[in-house]
């Protein structure tokens, strides 16, 4: 996790080791190996990182973002 602004319930995400995720994709975010919210991505993307709006939880600067599928 890039940044994550808790008052508007986003964060951008860097994917500089991974495949970029689909648009309207969800994902977790994983702290210490628990679940501790939920991220849509919205867009816009920049190079490797994109915005998502966080939907459900906590997200916090650190976190890991995993795809669940």
């Amino acid at each position: 996790m890039v940044t994550v602004n808790k008052a508007l319930r986003f964060v951008v995400v860097d994917f500089a080791n991974q495949k970029l995720p689909q648009l309207d994709q969800k994902l977790s975010v994983y702290r210490f190996d628990q679940k501790v919210a939920e991220i849509k991505v919205s867009g816009p993307y920049l190079g490797t990182t994109v915005a998502a709006d966080i939907t459900a939880g906590d997200a916090g600067p650190g976190d890991l973002v995993r795809n669940e599928r």
